[in-house]
């Protein structure tokens, strides 16, 4: 009985292993090879997904790409209502509602600085910061111009991000859409 429990344990054993190893390796190697497992997995999830619509389809048996790639893209639809459409526009009315407060705070702040080195400075640097001052609409348009190169800044980030985010559900796609072209070579070896 006790050598059943260790032949069995050490299989799973040495699968967990592997698979911890492997996970590591593809860390290490970098965010590509991390979208490229990830969407691997999300990708054989989904392939039963994509034959069952592919069963209903028609023209499946004289066109089986258009078939599977139809399937696979009503599946990113879906997905794509379900997890990225209600988010972006729910961030999108908060950053509108918002960019105020975030104006007056700023502008707030800005005026605090002016009354507090107004107090601790001497007669003749006020007189000057008060000349400064009478141009308040410049110090304003800088602010501004600020305020919009750091959201710039911030929505290019964003961007960026996004653009990253993205790199997974094409590779998903595209292994989801080509795995029988996949699944032929990795089947002979």
């Amino acid at each position: 009985m006790d050598k059943t429990i260790r032949r069995k344990r050490l299989p799973l054993s040495a699968t967990a292993a592997v698979m911890v190893i492997t996970l590591a390796v593809l860390y290490l190697l970098g965010t590509v090879l991390v979208a490229l497992g990830i969407s691997a997995v999300i990708a054989y999830a989904l392939l039963p997904v994509a034959q069952l619509l592919e069963q209903g389809m028609p023209w499946r048996n004289r066109r089986p790409a258009l078939s599977r790639s139809i399937a696979t893209g009503i599946i990113f639809l879906a997905g794509l209502g379900i997890l990225v459409v209600p988010d972006a526009i729910q961030q999108g009315q908060r950053l509108v509602e918002a960019f105020p407060s975030f104006f007056n705070s700023a502008r707030i702040t800005v005026e605090g600085w002016v009354a507090l080195y107004a107090e601790l400075a001497p007669k003749e640097l006020r007189d000057r910061a008060d000349e400064i001052l009478a141009d308040t609409g410049d110090i304003m348009d800088e602010a501004a111009w600020r305020v919009v190169s750091q959201t710039l800044g911030a929505v290019t980030n964003s961007f960026a991000f996004v653009l990253g985010l993205a790199t997974a559900p094409v590779l998903i796609f595209y292994l989801m859409k080509d795995s029988g072209v996949i699944k032929g070579p990795v089947d002979k070896a």
